[in-house]
């Protein structure tokens, strides 16, 4: 019995170390974009460095992407009509028309006008159901096989 406490003991307590090394100190970066908030946690070491270059790239895809600003390039080209886009943005819709097209419509990128009517987006959130001509009105509004690339 003496020789199993023996062997065991060593297990048992080696256990008990830790098992890693303590993280490293790291900072935290924080922000909004694309109508909700972002954080990002980096080594602290590099955390002012960093800083610039996160903020930035986050602002540049808010800029260009962002349905919830007016000013961006998608809010521009929801506004109708044909509108240049920056070669970033022209990559997301086509990847966002390939996906409706592979799933046959389940998926519609340009479903936004249906979300704000019934409260999903924006600012107004809708307790009650929607009128059937403010339904037909977002109906008529969406449809991922009228937008052209090019």
């Amino acid at each position: 019995m003496a020789v199993g406490i023996r062997t065991l003991l060593p297990v048992l307590l080696g256990a008990c170390a830790p098992s890693e090394a303590p993280p490293a100190p790291s900072c935290a970066l924080a922000g909004q974009a694309l109508g909700t908030t972002w954080n990002v946690r980096v080594r602290a070491s590099e955390c002012e460095s960093l800083r610039p270059a996160v903020e930035g790239a986050l602002a540049e895809v808010d800029q260009r992407m962002s349905t919830w600003r007016d000013d961006s390039e998608l809010s521009a080209v929801r506004r109708g009509g044909r509108v240049p886009v920056s070669p970033e943005t022209a990559a997301v819709v086509r990847e966002a028309l390939d996906l409706a097209a592979s799933t046959g419509g389940a998926y519609d990128p340009t479903v936004q006008p249906l979300m704000e009517v019934w409260g999903f987006h924006g600012k107004d959130r809708r307790i009650a159901e929607p009128s059937a001509e403010a339904l037909a009105e977002a109906r008529a509004q969406v449809g991922w096989e009228r937008v052209q690339l090019g």
